[in-house]
């Protein structure tokens, strides 16, 4: 427990702790003592034997002689002061000096600092080989290259990541092969002709193939052989010899495959068949006429050589179809206009055996419908197409009146398709799309097939290849004014029932086209804007296609 000491009794015992001038004061340089009425500030004793802690001097702190030391507080870890900031002590548990800077540190030493960072070293050099655990091994090792990063960058980037694209000409098919990988003359990776179990092959190889197969001797030599090289150039059968060596034969390759098919011993054959043509055996010979006579039956399938019987010994209509095999009868062995239409069973040919385009109008029978030319001025052209596209039926059907009077003209027009062509010019401007109807080959096309300007008429695909095959109604007004109104709509297959923008004045002013096919009248019905169809048509986007013409 401190004392405080102030006034008289502070210089009293500073007095007391100090040399005392001869006079029995402290000099003028030695008096900074506070006595508690603001005359002094601090501790300060001189400087024979400084020791202070103040403001006048130039120092915060000094003991007298550099030789002294200052002693810490000592204590443990565990009975560390409440932490403030400035705390210094000395902590006994681990002999180690310490502040307080928010919480205890170590006031590193020279051998702490040491230690410390030969253990950071270690830790980051632990595992590195002994010739790469320093910095210079490490810059020899990168070719001392300060820009090392950038060389290899640049070396990675005229690398390619995968094997892809142009690098490889491999594809899914040769993938399943199991096939060895090479590089081609374009220095793509593609697929070898060897397969991966002949790859295998090569497993346990342990020098070049090549080399060894050089070390090895050409032809069996020696004791056991009298074989040359040039005899085995010879294609000839080997045999052994009176030496007991293995020797070529004068018998050649060819002749040895002669014995192939062999049954039994060749001269106990030979030795069993007739020398020369006697009597006997079915053969009778007659000296008089120089003729030979066989007995029925004597000549059988053996005694007759491969190819002996050739076309002049066949006679004629000895082959009948017994005689030949099945399917053995081939396009080469017909004539030209061999077959005709009797050997053709009824029914036995199919679309398929028909070529593209092969179908003319020659080859097509005549129907009902009447040839000529339909549409007037007073007339409207009504054809009815069939689902096979056949046109069965064409006739006029009259479009005077049926409004406000007036009178109308309907231009037909043919142009001929080239599947080329898209573009075709009329005789008379087209005020509305919806003025024009269009048949190719007898099927009507839908507005969404073309689009008109002025008198232009686009396609959005060719017309195929025909004469006049291109047909073009235009209903042009003269009085009064055209109004040709077109519905479209989409079959569901269950759907009968549709309503139609106008009411139409008379069925007869519809024309119905459901796929680019004419619907009858008998079809379908009308009542007010309703229309309702006997069938429902079938599934299709705007596959129904209305014409209602009006005349204003």
């Amino acid at each position: 427990m401190g004392t405080t000491l102030t006034g008289n009794k502070i210089k009293d015992t500073y007095k007391s702790l100090v040399k005392l001038s001869d006079s029995g004061e402290a000099g003028t340089s030695g008096k900074q003592l506070s006595d508690g009425n603001g005359n002094d500030l601090g501790l300060f004793i001189d400087t024979d034997g400084v020791f202070g802690i103040g403001a006048s001097a130039t120092f915060s702190l000094d003991v007298s002689s550099k030789t002294d030391g200052i002693a810490f507080p000592v204590g443990t870890t565990a009975n560390r002061p409440t932490g403030s900031a400035g705390i210094v002590r000395y902590n006994a548990t681990n002999s180690k000096l310490e502040y307080y800077s928010s919480d205890f540190k170590i006031i590193a030493s020279e051998s702490y600092v040491n230690t410390q960072v030969t253990t950071a070293i270690t830790n980051l050099i632990d595992g590195a080989p002994a010739t790469l655990d320093t910095l210079n091994e490490l810059a020899a090792a990168l070719n001392d290259d300060d820009a090392f990063h950038t060389t290899i960058t640049n070396l990675i980037a005229t690398k390619q990541a995968t094997i892809t694209g142009a690098a490889t000409t491999i594809a899914a098919d040769d993938l399943t092969a199991s096939k060895a990988l090479v590089s081609n003359s374009s220095g793509k990776v593609a697929v070898s002709a060897v397969t991966d179990t002949e790859l295998g092959y090569v497993a346990g190889v342990t020098s070049a193939i090549q080399t060894q197969i050089d070390t090895k001797h050409p032809t069996i030599t020696g004791a056991a052989t009298t074989i040359t090289t040039n005899d085995l150039t010879a294609s000839k059968a080997v045999i052994s010899n009176a030496s007991g060596k293995i020797a070529v034969s004068s018998v050649t390759d060819t002749e040895l495959g002669y014995v192939s098919g062999v049954t039994s011993a060749i001269q106990t054959q030979v030795d069993a068949k007739q020398d020369t043509l006697a009597a006997g055996d079915g053969i009778s010979i007659n000296a008089g006429t120089d003729t030979i006579s066989i007995a029925s039956g004597a000549i059988t399938s053996d005694l007759i050589d491969t190819g002996a019987i050739v076309a002049g010994l066949i006679a004629s209509g000895a082959v009948s179809t017994l005689k030949l095999e099945d399917n053995s009868v081939t396009n080469a062995k017909l004539a030209d206009d061999a077959v005709d239409s009797p050997e053709i069973v009824d029914g036995a040919i199919d679309t398929i055996h028909i070529a593209d385009d092969q179908i003319t109008a020659a080859k097509l029978a005549d129907t009902l419908v009447t040839p000529g030319t339909y549409g007037n001025a007073t007339n409207s052209a009504q054809i009815i197409i069939d689902q096979q596209g056949r046109i069965t039926s064409a006739s006029n059907v009259s479009i005077s009146g049926g409004g406000g009077g007036g009178s109308t003209t309907i231009v037909s027009e043919q142009f001929n398709g080239n599947n080329s062509t898209t573009a075709f010019t009329l005789s008379n401007t087209i005020a509305s799309e919806n003025n024009t109807q269009i048949y190719i080959d007898g099927v009507y096309q839908s507005k969404a097939n073309y689009s008109t300007s002025g008198q232009i008429i686009t396609f959005s695909t060719a017309p195929p290849t025909g004469t006049a095959n291109i047909q073009v109604t235009h209903f042009v007004a003269i009085g009064g004014t055209p109004a040709v109104e077109i519905d479209t709509y989409n079959g569901d297959n269950s759907t009968t029932a549709f309503t139609l923008t106008t009411e139409p004045a008379t069925k007869n002013n519809l024309q119905i086209y459901i796929d680019g096919v004419y619907q009858a009248k008998a079809n379908y019905s009308t009542s007010g804007t309703n229309l309702t169809f006997t069938t429902a048509p079938p599934t299709g986007t705007n596959n129904i296609e209305i014409t209602h013409i009006k005349l204003s």
